[in-house]
């Protein structure tokens, strides 16, 4: 489980900035002021940032993926052909042969005069990478320097901006998704393709930690596992059992051997466990704390798998425990802000999937603190990364890391891309058709601070996604229906209220409508 952090005033980013309170403007002004900078930042997005063509269209692709001919290895091995190039920094929208959007990648933007780069998908790098961007950044910034010493004026804008999450918005996603796994616990499923075998993550503290770390596990593991020298009578026991089956014996000798050579005194079972469940694991010698990693879903309402006719249900994460329901809450209204950033980019980026998936996200909303437009969440909680696509995704997604590591780039091989994702840039694409992985991370140290607050270090990757079955059971729904009807569940209910509020409805239309629920198939329990 999470550690749960201390409780601190998170971030407020509800406004661009610090609040004047001699100014008598609403909320709801303020509220429309702070969305309609994030569309404008949006838009500049979509008018500056670098430009790759792609030689395949949108639809191209999907009937490529739907006939079966993409094949996971090869995409593979076009990551492993990546892991020596510097990725790209700078944010970049992908396009088709048609100039339809495809992908886009937020980050690092340079606001220059200069027109904007223009490559195909054989040169994407060129120009691109951190080192280049500081260069062209430096060149932006000697050409003003030089402009104003000539005496022209309005050079003091920013020569770069950040289209990811903002440090104060990275700051709240870490700390409220940290305690919501502490009251909700990620799992992880007997399924290596999408996180690989490891359900923990190793990290190192300033100061080593004294519960729950990985020495401490050993000495209790050492406690039960002797040397063969000992003269307690159960070892001669257990010796003469181990006698009758050589086989045995052999494994024995071998794992003390392991002990015997490990500086660390790292157990025979861990060190098995590195060579043949996770070969590119840190050793665990290097690290003195351990935490339980693993994946939550906070979907508003999605298909039961095996159940698709009985309509939606909150998803499980969420309706575990009343702890459980309890904390989504306050993790939708910590993270709010998170959320429309994102929405302002789907709107930009994607004009015709923010609309449908904002009047299916209003006919199905179930916790009104998230402001939408996508339907569900994914939090992978320290967690790597293994190369795959997400089937059950209806249009766009968009995914981000926060916390505190290194590494962790992102691989999309049928872009033939790798993207810097350095906590808070986004990749804004549809998930169900592109491949992607994201590189093995290592977690920071857990500096005296993280540890006053509770914190631990490591990367928490969001995925903001909207379920292909859900946005077809929303479709042309009504707005609140979800919650008024209980996804359709108490249809007959909800007719009879909203009748009964009409002062004109009379006794005996009442009784009709009454007998049309008894009659009426029943909700179920």
């Amino acid at each position: 489980m999470a550690p749960h952090p201390i409780s601190k005033p998170l971030a407020d980013m509800e406004f661009p900035a610090q609040r004047n309170f001699s100014d008598t403007r609403s909320l709801g002004a303020w509220s429309k002021r702070h969305k309609k900078g994030l569309r404008r930042r949006a838009q500049g997005f979509m008018e500056t940032a670098d430009r790759i063509s792609v030689p395949f269209t949108l639809a191209e692709l999907e009937d490529e993926v739907n006939r079966g001919l993409v094949v996971k290895s090869e995409l593979q091995a076009i990551c492993d052909s990546l892991a020596d190039q510097e990725p790209q920094a700078c944010s970049a929208l992908f396009v088709g042969r048609d100039g339809k959007p495809i992908f886009a990648y937020l980050s690092n933007r340079l606001i220059t005069d200069a027109e904007r780069l223009e490559l195909s998908w054989d040169s994407q790098f060129e120009g691109r990478t951190l080192a280049d961007l500081e260069i062209r950044e430096a060149a932006e910034t000697k050409k003003r320097a030089d402009e104003l010493e000539e005496g022209e004026v309005g050079r003091d804008r920013p020569t770069r901006v950040f289209d990811g999450i903002s440090r104060e918005q990275q700051w709240n996603s870490y700390v409220a998704s940290q305690a919501l796994c502490s009251a909700m616990p990620g799992t992880l499923k007997d399924d290596p393709s999408r996180h690989g075998l490891i359900k923990s993550m190793h990290y190192k503290s300033a100061v080593p930690s004294k519960v729950g770390t990985a020495s401490s596990v050993q000495e209790n593991e050492e406690e039960e596992y002797d040397s063969p020298e000992s003269e307690d009578p159960a070892d001669d026991e257990a010796a003469l059992r181990a006698e009758e089956f050589g086989e045995v014996l052999r494994v024995h000798d071998m794992l003390v051997d392991l002990e015997e050579e490990d500086e660390k005194e790292e157990t025979a079972w861990q060190e098995l466990e590195d060579e043949v469940v996770n070969p590119s694991a840190h050793r665990r010698e290097e690290f003195d704390s351990e935490e339980s990693a693993g994946v939550v879903h906070l979907v508003h309402g999605w298909v039961q798998r095996g159940n698709p006719k009985k309509g939606l249900f909150i998803s499980g994460d969420i309706s575990k425990t009343s702890s459980t329901l309890a904390a989504v809450q306050p993790y939708y209204h910590a993270t709010s802000p998170v959320a429309s950033h994102i929405s302002a980019y789907l709107e930009a980026v994607f004009p015709d999937w923010h609309k449908i998936y904002t009047e299916a996200f209003e006919a199905g909303c179930m916790f009104e603190e998230d402001p939408g437009p996508f339907y569900g969440r994914a939090i992978i909680y320290k967690l790597q990364g293994e190369l795959h696509k997400d089937n059950r995704d209806g249009g766009p997604s968009c995914s981000f890391g926060v916390g505190s590591y290194s590494g962790g780039a992102m691989y999309v091989p049928q872009l033939r891309a790798k993207f810097r994702y350095c906590p808070g840039s986004m990749c804004l694409f549809f998930s169900s058709l592109l491949h992607h992985e994201v590189e093995e991370f290592s977690p920071g140290i857990q500096t005296p601070e993280m540890m006053e607050l509770g914190l631990t270090p490591g990367r928490i990757g969001t995925v903001f996604f909207f379920p292909k079955l859900s946005l077809h059971h929303l479709k042309g729904k009504p707005k609140g229906w979800g919650k008024r009807t209980g996804f359709g569940n108490w249809s007959n209910l909800s007719t009879v209220n909203r009748h009964t509020s009409h002062s004109l409805v009379s006794k005996e239309e009442l009784e009709d409508l009454e007998m049309e629920c008894l009659d009426g198939p029943s909700p179920p329990l």
